[in-house]
């Protein structure tokens, strides 16, 4: 099985980080992952779906995220926390 999935990497802070997954034919969507453990926190990081609403599974955040036209978004979570971006179904 050749995987294509392609996951990136954000750890440009001391306590505020993120990674995402792009997805790929057999896992679409994306998905995008922070986590603090000081204040509230927030990454600009891609997940490959253009124009794309995303919320929060843990519903540590509400309010909903879209992505911009080349799939980019500033997602964030609460301080201390941790909060997973998934496509809104």
């Amino acid at each position: 099985m050749c995987r294509k999935e392609k996951f990136y990497d954000y750890f440009d802070h001391p306590n505020t980080i993120g990674w995402t997954r792009l997805g790929d034919e057999e896992h679409p969507g994306g998905m995008a992952v922070v986590l603090s453990n000081g204040e509230e926190g927030t990454k600009w990081m891609e997940v490959g779906q253009p124009n794309s609403t995303y919320i929060d599974i843990t519903e540590h955040i509400s309010k909903p995220i879209t992505t911009n036209d080349q799939g980019w978004a500033d997602f964030r979570c609460s301080a201390g926390s941790v909060s997973v971006w998934v496509p809104q179904s």
